[in-house]
């Protein structure tokens, strides 16, 4: 009896091990796979072009989207100002110019190389290809209306910028439009090449600005 009661006994307590570690190793298992799939979500959510984000200001149209009328955030700030990050107080300053601040004029029709030149006097850095802009500087992106029929860039009619946010995705604001990061088919933009903008079309190449983490306190001032 008693060597039967040890038998069970040990029986008993090679079982509990067996399932024990066939729920730890389950335990385990299921651990790895909420890890993944809690990392694939994140990665659902972020930028595939990792950056610096020292002084790159963050996206929030609420603090530009007043609404149109008279002196509001909305309606005396263009593409160029949204992207360099520039707020004015002067209630009679409407909108920016490339080139406005540091002498320049930019007559119509103006090339391509015209608004860079313009640009890089306002203190702008030119970005080669893919490149990063160094770090404390906002990558920005110039892209022309054309008048009809040029196709190379050498005679425009009107600029549009766009500008990379802190969670990756590129903004830009038209004129006396709202702010937004929406492509035409409301998507979350990635690449401001693929937008799908009908009127801006002819991308001509990325900038860098010295901007700020917070709204409208860019550090290239433009007017």
């Amino acid at each position: 009896m008693y060597r039967t009661m040890n038998k069970l006994k040990t029986t008993n307590i090679i079982m509990f091990l067996i399932v024990s570690g066939m729920f730890i190793l389950s335990c385990s298992k299921k651990d790895e796979i909420t890890q993944e799939e809690i990392t694939n979500a994140i990665a659902s959510k972020t930028t595939i072009y990792p950056f610096d984000t020292l002084d790159v200001p963050d996206y929030n149209p609420d603090w530009w989207n007043d609404g149109k009328g008279y002196n509001t955030t909305q309606s005396r700030h263009n593409c160029y100002a949204y992207a360099t990050n520039n707020y004015y107080e002067d209630i009679s300053v409407e909108g920016a110019i490339p080139g406005k601040i540091s002498g320049i004029y930019l007559s119509h029709p103006f090339s391509a190389q015209d608004c860079i030149d313009a640009a890089v006097a306002d203190g702008l850095i030119v970005l080669n290809g893919e490149e990063e802009p160094p770090v404390g500087w906002c990558k920005v992106a110039l892209f022309l209306e054309l008048e009809p029929y040029n196709t190379d860039g050498t005679a425009a009619s009107d600029f549009h910028w766009f500008r990379r946010d802190k969670n990756g995705y590129w903004s830009n604001k038209g004129g006396e439009t709202p702010v937004t990061n929406l492509d035409v088919n409301g998507n979350p933009m990635l690449d401001p090449r693929e937008s799908g903008y009908y009127k801006h079309t002819y991308f001509v190449t990325f900038m860098a600005v010295k901007s700020s983490t917070h709204q409208g306190q860019g550090q290239t001032p433009v007017k």
